[in-house]
């Protein structure tokens, strides 16, 4: 197997090499590319080097990997960076892009063809303060190495799900977590951003310093410079319990009445992640559990806990072991892949909802799966409940403008992989009409939620508990990390308008406005 492995890496790295030669730079890449390697020394590589070959290997979404760069540029400190961004600035007709760990599958995002790649994977590493309590969390890397850096000082940070997932993009676009619930999105607990501005001086933005740009660089992504350090509080931990569980698909009824039942009551400790996979035509559900405490208490995950699994890999461990466990595998598809997302209001009285859109999902598949090579896919129901937005707004808020009286969500992420990259638009396609089904579905579904909350009994839940189960949050934002590239986020931000004219005076040179994950738009900017 390790023979097998090794020659699939010199045949991807052969393949890229000979590849590399139809690629045709601009001249004004070109230019920069060189003036880079003049600028920073031994930390730019072109296309026919090793580092090349292997740095573009290194994207998730096994698509990006054939989007040449011009050159990638490997940065190793924040003055590095700096020299960078004023060399970039100084050939403004230049595309670049900033890379953390090449998670995000969208096009454009984190690699660019014939453009420059800043790959920050050399400024990594996560140290602890016990005087302020906070942790100071570099770029690189994924997140299994920062908090097992941690782990020694018995703290976590509000980080990803998965260990495999890259710091970067993850917290500069919002960041859902398994202590979301307690501690709000991740971005919210960043107490200060180590920032190269877009004119390449290094700034340390607080809430103090700049508190408006403060909120901004919470959620916007990568439009306000290049982060080369987050400090970020942090939150005692001990052993954890959970894990993955797989089950059949006759469970599925059981399985979309405990994530009804989680959203609206679940302890705050507690998280889930509810999906359901589709494989060649037949359906299989996958539920990540996570409980902050040794054991949870009993009726914790309400009708998940009924069902038998087919797989169980729920247990007692340590936080940073339980995130590696729930990354293995991840990185292996070998396939294309792409995300696509959508915001919904929590519809207390509509408990069918998520069987309806599992429902449509595979019939709009139908089609596919005997002509799309190598399909797979997941739908993902991610509860984003009201605690999550107290504890956010409780930290300052984030650019995506969740509050302490919103109520109850759900984020809908659909995941894609196959293996024909020649089929891209067709799955682009086919999951845009999913979420375009969504969306027309609404309207009437707020419409019956408001008949049967009139002739149905509010359930278990009383008092304030009952009325929030009740509110539908007519806001609901786009959610970026899960987002697909042709979706308008940012534009779905209450607070977009005030967040692009702020972008326009940090960058007016428009640097960081041109490529490199989800903009305001050019009209917003002016």
């Amino acid at each position: 197997m390790a023979a097998l492995v090794s020659g699939r890496s010199l045949l991807t790295s052969f393949a890229l090499i000979i590849s590399s030669a139809v690629a045709i730079p601009s001249p004004a890449t070109n230019t920069a590319c060189r003036a880079l390697a003049v600028a920073v020394p031994g930390r730019v590589t072109f296309p026919g080097e090793p580092a090349y070959a292997t740095e573009n290997a290194d994207y998730w979404n096994v698509g990006l990997r054939t989007d040449l760069p011009a050159c990638i540029t490997l940065p190793e400190s924040t003055e590095e960076v700096s020299t960078i961004v004023k060399t970039l600035g100084r050939h403004p007709r230049a595309i670049f892009v900033v890379k953390s760990g090449g998670h995000d599958p969208n096009p454009n995002h984190s690699q660019i063809p014939d453009g420059i790649v800043v790959a920050m994977k050399k400024i990594k590493g996560a140290t602890y303060s016990s005087v302020a309590n906070v942790a100071f969390v570099k770029p690189g890397g994924p997140w299994a190495d920062v908090l097992t850096s941690l782990e020694d000082s018995g703290v976590a940070v509000v980080g990803g799900r998965l260990g495999v997932v890259g710091i970067g993009g993850y917290l500069t676009q919002g960041g859902l977590s398994f202590l979301g619930a307690q501690y709000g999105l991740a971005a919210t607990n960043i107490r200060a951003f180590k920032t190269v501005l877009p004119n390449g001086t290094i700034a340390n933005i607080t809430p103090e310093s700049n508190k408006d740009l403060m909120t901004a660089m919470r959620g916007s992504g990568a439009q306000f410079g290049i982060v080369t350090e987050f400090t970020m509080d942090a939150h005692k931990i001990g052993q954890v319990w959970g894990g993955m569980r797989i089950f059949t698909a006759n469970n599925a009824a059981t399985i979309f009445k405990g994530l009804h039942s989680f959203i609206a009551n679940g302890d705050p400790k507690a998280a889930i992640i509810t999906n359901a996979m589709t494989v060649g035509g037949q359906q299989l559900y996958m539920v990540f559990y996570f409980y902050d405490g040794a054991i949870p208490p009993a009726g914790t995950f309400f009708e998940l806990e009924k069902p038998f699994p087919l797989l169980n890999q729920v247990k007692t461990q340590s936080y940073p072991a339980l995130l590696a466990a729930n990354g293995v595998g991840v990185n292996a598809t070998g396939s294309s892949a792409s995300f696509r997302s959508i915001t919904l209001p929590y519809l207390n009285d509509i408990p069918e909802v998520y069987s309806l859109i599992n429902d449509q999902w595979m019939k709009i598949l139908a089609p596919y799966f005997t002509t799309v090579t190598g399909l797979t896919t997941t739908i993902a129901y991610q509860p984003l409940q009201a605690s999550l937005a107290q504890a956010s707004a409780g930290r300052g808020g984030s650019a995506m403008g969740l509050t302490a009286t919103d109520g109850h969500r759900f984020i809908l992420e659909i995941n894609c992989l196959w293996t024909n990259p020649s089929q891209s638009d067709i799955v682009y396609a086919f999951s845009r009409e999913l979420t375009d089904w969504v969306e027309k579905q609404l309207p009437t579904w707020k419409t019956l939620q408001a008949q049967r909350a009139v002739l149905t009994p509010a359930g278990s839940a009383a008092g304030a508990s009952a009325a929030l189960a009740r509110k539908v949050e007519d806001y609901v934002p786009l959610f970026a990390n899960d987002a697909t590239g042709d979706q308008d986020v940012l534009g779905s931000y209450k607070d977009v308008a005030k967040f692009a004219a702020l972008q326009k005076q940090m960058d007016p040179q428009g640097l960081f406005a041109k490529s490199g994950g989800f903009k305001f738009g050019p009209a917003l900017r002016g």
